[in-house]
């Protein structure tokens, strides 16, 4: 007798739970349009969560090596970017640079042409 009326409580319960999720699924489909498996998976990711079990190991050189690796691996990318700004820079300033050597080049040129054309039409009296 006692058994029965404890499997009569689990299927009740069992019954009751079942309902429960289909009347989420039901409600969450028409209100926020999420599929029964994507809210059953953000359940199941709820109860892993909530779950869990903290440890705490005093510090030593040991378990804070990996920090510090990435410190100074956050520290290197911090210099390479920095160095790959002042390459292109340089770039910048050696192209401006040629340009302003060009630039100069073409203004004796034209200075010495002028200084040409003059000492041509010195020696040329006019007519």
């Amino acid at each position: 007798m006692k058994m029965k009326i404890i499997k009569l409580i689990l299927d009740t319960a069992t019954l009751g739970v079942a309902l429960s999720l289909a009347l989420v699924f039901i409600y969450s489909y028409s209100v926020y349009e999420v599929t029964p498996g994507e809210a059953l998976s953000y359940m199941a990711a709820s109860l892993g969560s909530s779950s869990g079990a903290v440890a705490e190991v005093p510090e030593n050189p040991y378990n804070t090596l990996a920090q510090q690796l990435i410190d100074r691996e956050e520290e290197l990318t911090e210099r390479e970017e920095h160095l790959a700004e002042v390459i292109v820079r340089s770039e910048q300033n050696e192209k401006i640079t040629n340009l302003i050597f060009a630039l100069v080049i073409f203004l004796l040129i034209l200075l010495s042409l002028n200084f040409y054309l003059d000492y041509r039409s010195r020696r040329k009296p006019f007519r």
